[in-house]
């Protein structure tokens, strides 16, 4: 006669797998930019720094001290800052397409679209981008991402 197996649990016990490592978080840019979340903005960072090994630590830090050097000017011009800012999206897109620069070029475009605004906080919001960024090397770097 044919005993049932024992051993099997029944198939109501039976518990998915969690979701694959490497699956991004969703990247929440309101949240990030906008607002400044900072637990939001350790998450995405700490993933994109991880899954984007493959980039040089030189391309990234090419784009973060011209990133970090228009912070540095906002103050005393905010409006060349700001148009400075924007044109870093063209900047980006050229060295993606000479340099794989992964997941990290459009992730970075959409935070210096956010940056933009008809309210008065592009500043604001260019230093969470600015923030988000700095966490988004220290990662790559703590991960071992290409020299």
């Amino acid at each position: 006669m044919n005993q049932p197996n024992r051993n099997f649990a029944p198939r109501d016990n039976y518990r998915s797998a969690d979701p694959a490592p490497n699956t991004p978080p969703p990247i929440d840019f309101k949240a990030i930019i906008d607002e400044g979340d900072a637990d939001k903005m350790v998450a995405a960072a700490k993933h994109l720094g991880e899954a984007n090994k493959n980039v040089s630590s030189n391309q990234i830090r090419g784009i973060f001290s011209s990133v970090r050097q228009i912070q540095l000017s906002w103050d005393n011009d905010p409006k060349r800052a700001y148009r400075q800012a924007k044109l870093l999206q063209p900047r980006i897109a050229y060295a993606a397409d000479r340099n794989a620069l992964g997941t990290l070029k459009d992730i970075i475009l959409q935070c210096i679209e956010r940056v933009g605004g008809v309210d008065d906080e592009p500043k604001k919001r260019f230093s969470n981008f600015v923030d988000f960024f700095e966490a988004i090397v220290a990662y790559h770097k703590a991960s071992g991402g290409k020299r």
